[in-house]
């Protein structure tokens, strides 16, 4: 189940890069999730924050990326497989969607 999450959760969460998927942020608002517009040192970005099957995940698009991609994070405490995982299923993504994985193992899953 796909929920977004409240600003508290999206501030309190420490978002780490972990995969890019050949998917524009269009792709996922036509799905449900809600984007919003924002500015860093860096660039203009749209993010949206959601909850997907009890996990936090944070999809990124930078004004200056691809238009067909979006970088998917997750918190610093998530462990890559099960992140990988349950988004692919959530949103019905399949393996080829993935161009690149953040391949550092963090933490472990919470139950």
């Amino acid at each position: 189940m796909i929920r977004p999450l409240n600003r508290q959760s999206i501030k309190a969460a420490n978002f780490i890069p972990a995969a890019t998927v050949d998917r524009p942020t269009t792709w996922f608002r036509d799905r449900g999730v809600e984007f919003h517009h924002g500015q860093d040192d860096l660039d203009a970005y749209e993010f949206a924050g959601v909850n997907v099957s009890g996990l936090s995940v944070g999809l990124l698009r930078y004004a200056n990326a691809p238009l067909d991609e979006t970088t998917l994070l997750f918190p610093d405490t998530a462990v890559l497989g099960v992140f990988v995982d349950k988004v692919a299923r959530e949103f019905d993504l399949s393996i080829e969607h993935f161009h690149w994985r953040n391949a550092e193992p963090l933490g472990q899953p919470s139950d």
